[in-house]
């Protein structure tokens, strides 16, 4: 009996098998495929006037799930209004109720779009060829029949496998495609919301992206609210506010975006900002519109390459690049990170050291966008200056950035000035032209040159042009002059009595430093004038309580050199007796030359380098002092001209010129410099 049992089981198992496989088999002539595609494509006309074609037959597909597929369709624009087609899917698949198939009734439960090509159009007069209310639209008593199926449509989720997304703007010209699309979306009906999330490339970037739009009909129109995310490698964006696409297109609301790089999301966006420093780390956040390509930032938190600000932002995209007009207030502006202008050398490192950088200037970017700016900053840096609160406005037009600053409060007094850097020609250019008045002199002069050994309340004027690839050619071409005063100030670490004395009996190498050792003075001053990098004086003055030092001579920027004649008087004594000092008094002038960290200083003897104890021995001799006889050029013409190496005849021919006459005030000067783009140089020195 058990045998007999066991075989019936087997038997039944088998039977069992032999029905449904035959149930299976059956099905497709059972369930009218051909009914459901003819149900789908009547309602969609009925609906919507649209004509939704399908060429192929239509087939089930058991697995994974019961589905009807059918190739080859394709959805029509709306009549009257479009040639072409709003869609064309290679394959459509339904997933449905079988149940109600088999009465007759078609049941959406998903409809999945495999390989589509969607083509969304915005015409001349702003209408839109994806809404499905308006124009071409039959009655909803023409759709009636269908309800049920159109809700069921309707509440069924739509999903893009490998999609191609274009967009066409027909006013302006523009497209976008998205590529790749694997979308989830729920198209409800013409007066329902539409969303839809999941991922698509652009521009070979993945972009996970979520969109809710609460009323599409009234795009075209009135516009509806919309919710937007975007989160890619180069961009995390989200939106919040309404749409409009009929004369205009527009995007208005608040917006939060972040970027790691500004310049490379520029690229990625189709506008090259070029290679180049800076505009890297970017995020900000505020009311943002977007309207036919100008995009407008009110009220807007940012941050750019670790400096942070507030303000209004405006970037017209229409142009061949962008134009950006700012009005900001920020925690401070960097023009280091943008001009590749490195930092003066801390006072820390050795005076002797050639520092000049060697590495290319790169003004690239100031070629990348147009620009009008102004900020009000708690700091502008350029080289190793840093200012307090700066007014500062910016024009970029070109290539070329003129940067005005006003009512600067630099190192506890003002500083007002005005900037060029000109990167319109290949060979840049920089200009500057300078006033500040009561600055404390020791950051001054260590932020701006790297000398730390002074202090004192400083006014200076500056103007200067020069051109060059690299930091070391701008040097070795500036041009221009410089008016310096101190006052009330110290030489720290030098006491140049000591150093008087000490000059006397043998060469001094350096200034010899000496640990809390100080000259105080009343008034240090010199006026130069610039040529090729070589600064010349022939009215240096140094007033102190026990003498008194007047000189000319050079210093050239380049080298890092001196080359100076100085006399050294000692201030009387009571009632004409003779100074307490009078055993530092010397009867000829002293030469400093070398390198303006550690010169030689000695005695204007003939010979005395080369023979010390002979030049010693008649300095001795010596009683009346001399008058000091220089025009302050202490160069001679063999030395200038050996200084004077010059470019490739290309990189001269780059340089340009500001004419011949001698060169004016800060602002004539600039204006000669933006005209001709650099200051009339031979070639940097090397």
């Amino acid at each position: 009996m058990p045998v007999r049992r066991t075989i019936l089981i087997l038997i039944s198992v088998i039977a069992m098998a032999i029905m449904a496989v035959a149930v299976i088999g059956a099905l497709p002539l059972m369930l009218p495929t051909d009914f459901a595609v003819q149900q789908l494509v009547q309602a969609v006309k009925a609906a919507t006037g649209r004509t939704l074609t399908v060429s192929g037959a239509p087939r089930i597909v058991l697995w994974p799930e019961l589905s009807i597929e059918a190739d080859d369709a394709v959805l029509s624009n709306p009549p009257g209004l479009y040639h072409g087609q709003l869609a064309a899917i290679p394959r459509l698949r339904l997933k449905i109720d079988a149940r109600s198939l088999l009465a007759r009734r078609l049941e959406v439960k998903q409809l999945t779009l495999v390989n589509p090509r969607i083509t969304l159009v915005s015409d001349g007069e702003g209408r839109a060829n994806w809404a499905f209310g308006g124009a071409g639209s039959s009655s909803p008593a023409a759709g009636a029949p269908y309800r049920q199926l159109l809700d069921s449509i309707a509440d069924a989720p739509i999903r893009i496998e490998n999609g191609v997304v274009r967009f066409v703007d027909e006013r302006t010209g523009r497209t976008v495609s998205l590529t790749g699309a694997d979308l989830m979306a729920s198209f409800g009906t013409s007066d329902s919301p539409f969303a839809v999330h999941g991922y698509v490339l652009w521009n070979g970037q993945r972009v996970a992206m979520t969109l809710f739009v609460k009323d599409p009909a009234r795009i075209p129109g009135q516009g509806s609210p919309i919710d937007v995310t975007l989160d890619s490698p180069l961009l995390k964006f989200s939106f919040s506010g309404r749409a409009v696409l009929n004369r205009e297109a527009s995007l208005s609301g608040t917006a939060e975006m972040s970027s790691t790089s500004l310049r490379e999301l520029s690229g990625w966006t189709g506008f090259r900002l070029g290679s180049g420093r800076g505009l890297g780390p970017f995020a900000a956040n505020g009311s943002f519109d977007l309207t036919n390509g100008v995009v407008s930032l009110s009220k807007t938190v940012m941050a750019l390459d670790g400096m942070n600000g507030q303000g209004n932002i405006k970037i017209d995209l229409t142009g061949d690049k962008p134009r950006v007009t700012a009005a900001l207030g920020v925690d401070r502006l960097d023009m280091n990170i943008y001009a590749g202008i490195a930092d003066r050398r801390q006072p820390s490192q050795s005076a002797n050291d050639d520092d000049w950088s060697d590495r290319e200037l790169d003004f690239s970017p100031l070629r990348a966008l147009d620009a009008n700016l102004s900020f009000a900053a708690l700091e502008l840096r350029i080289g190793g200056l840093k200012t307090g609160k700066a007014n500062i406005a910016a024009e970029l037009g070109g290539g070329v950035l003129d940067l005005t600053i006003k009512d600067t409060e630099l190192y506890g007094g003002k500083a007002s000035g005005r900037l060029v850097l000109n990167g319109s020609r290949p060979v840049p250019a920089v200009q500057a032209a300078i006033r500040a008045e009561n600055v404390e002199g020791a950051p001054l002069l260590a932020g701006a040159a790297g000398l730390d050994a002074l202090t004192g309340t400083t006014s200076m004027t500056l103007s200067l042009a020069g051109a060059g690839r690299s930091e070391r050619e701008v040097i070795s071409t500036l041009r221009g002059t410089a008016e310096f005063r101190m006052l009330n100030g110290a030489l720290r670490d030098i006491s140049l009595m000591g150093m008087l004395r000490d000059v006397k009996k043998d060469i001094l190498a350096g200034w010899q430093p000496a640990a809390d050792s100080r000259t105080v003075f009343r008034q240090l001053s010199a006026t130069f004038a610039l040529e090729d990098g070589i600064a010349t004086s022939s009215d240096l003055q140094l007033v102190a309580p026990e003498l008194t030092i007047t000189g000319s001579g050079q210093a050239d920027l380049l080298r890092r050199a001196l080359d100076f004649k100085v006399v050294p008087t000692l201030a009387a004594g009571p009632a004409g007796r003779p100074a307490a000092n009078e055993a530092a008094a010397l009867a000829v002038p002293l030469v400093v030359k070398g390198p303006w960290g550690s010169p030689k200083i000695y005695p204007d003897i003939a010979g005395i380098l080369e023979n010390p104890r002979a030049g010693y021995d008649t300095l001795n001799k010596l009683r009346a002092p001399t008058p000091l006889q220089n025009d302050g050029r202490n160069f001679d013409a063999a030395t200038r001209e050996r200084v004077k190496a010059t470019l490739s005849d290309r990189s001269k021919g780059s340089f340009g010129s500001v004419g011949d006459a001698g060169l004016g005030d800060a602002d004539s000067l600039l204006k000669g410099f933006l005209d001709e783009a650099a200051p009339a140089a031979a070639g940097p020195r090397k």
